[in-house]
Formats: structure tokens, sequence, C-alpha cells
């Protein structure tokens, strides 16, 4: 599991995904998410000024589940 940073960060390039989940619990949040020339990945949460970097084995778990057709 990724922990969350508070923090307000600003990325150099738009976001390589954006999400969106319309349940309770996420409160319509918006996700913003990169990926790094090092394949590393790297979200923040918009409105609550969260930040986290997945783990390399994550991040490859993470980028190879966006990938699927």
């Amino acid at each position: 599991m990724m922990g969350w940073e508070n923090a307000k960060v600003e990325m150099v390039r738009p976001p390589d995904y954006r999400f969106s989940f319309l349940t309770p619990k996420a409160k319509g949040l918006v996700y913003s998410m990169w990926i790094s020339p090092n394949s590393t990945v790297e979200i923040i949460i918009y409105g609550e000024h969260k930040y986290s970097q997945l783990d390399k084995s994550k991040s490859t778990e993470l980028i190879e589940i966006l990938s699927r057709e």
C-alpha cells in the first residue's frame, strides 16, 4: 500500500492519466497520475493536497493494468 504525504506539488507537464471516482468515499476527488522516465508512478489528489510515489514494483503492476487492451 502506498503512503500519502500532505504536500502542494506542481508537476512540469500535464498528467498521463486523470481519474475521478463518484463514490461516497472518494467524494468526486480527481486523481492525477504521472509516469516518470524511470517508470515509477506519482499520484496527486487535487483538493486534498495529497501526493504519493509508488515503488518500482507497484508502478510496474499499475502500468501493466492500464496498458491492457
